[in-house]
């Protein structure tokens, strides 16, 4: 997974990676296919960094559960749903990124990654929570932390050329990641070939490599357990018009509630 992506305690499965895409040629092309794999991920980035807005789909499994999720990102921020399965139950929780705070509702959430403080669960309920932090800690949560994220989630050293591939009607440049880096793991990213050069799918491709957290990029993650497999994502609806990102009217604060004595 990618700097600043994974799932953290607080920020559960703010991950994302990809989908399969088969090959096939591309023309009329804006020269990605005629690039090193490097610069296809820089292209990459500055696009989706340019973006006013993109809906991102995927999941994943790891030792916490299977996730589903959808998300729309904005300047604002992003808005995601996750379906999740975990020990036998089945739930939902949403979250709402802005800033440096991260609303989520949805009981499984705060039991899954804060049941060792019941209180928080007892608490929050069915209602919304809020995780407030000193600086924004979710910077993908906008387009140009989401771009820049992805910059920084593709070292060099580690990118293979991977031909040529498609994702539903478009064609694109597949590029592959060795992984091996603490908290990373294999993958195929497919960018887009023709127009502006978007990330459209990654998949993942072999096991993850325990370990990671914060980077300078991409603050807000966390040690990882190297469980994550199975973990695809894929990008659509650059610039389409979405709904205004809205903040919950009543949430309860969930670090002055972790910070009772007792």
């Amino acid at each position: 997974m990618r700097p600043g992506l994974r799932s953290t305690r607080g920020r559960a499965a703010w991950a994302l990676v990809g989908l399969v895409a088969a090959a096939c040629g591309t023309q009329d092309g804006n020269g990605v296919d005629n690039s090193e794999p490097a610069e296809v991920i820089r292209a990459a980035g500055d696009a989706l960094g340019q973006a006013r807005s993109f809906r991102v789909e995927g999941s994943f499994r790891n030792s916490e559960g299977t996730f589903t999720y959808r998300s729309t990102v904005s300047r604002r921020g992003e808005a995601t749903v996750f379906d999740v399965v975990s020990g036998g139950r089945r739930g939902r929780f949403e979250s709402r990124t802005i800033g440096n705070r991260v609303y989520v509702q949805g009981r499984l959430f705060w039991e899954l990654y804060y049941g060792d403080s019941p209180t928080v669960p007892a608490e929050v309920g069915d209602g919304w929570g809020v995780l407030t932090f000193d600086a924004p800690t979710a910077p993908a949560s906008t387009p140009f932390g989401r771009g820049r994220c992805l910059v920084a989630g593709y070292p060099r050293d580690s990118l293979r050329p991977g031909g040529l591939g498609q994702v539903g009607d478009r064609r694109g440049v597949v590029v592959i990641d060795t992984g091996g880096r603490p908290g990373s793991w294999p993958s195929r990213l497919v960018v887009a070939g023709k127009g502006k050069p978007y990330p459209l799918a990654e998949e993942q491709t072999g096991p993850q490599t325990p370990g990671g957290g914060d980077s300078p990029t991409c603050p807000g993650g966390s040690k990882s357990d190297g469980s994550t497999r199975d973990s695809r994502t894929r990008w659509s609806g650059f610039n389409d018009r979405i709904a205004p990102l809205q903040i919950p009217a009543a949430a309860v604060d969930v670090i002055a509630v972790l910070a009772r004595p007792g």
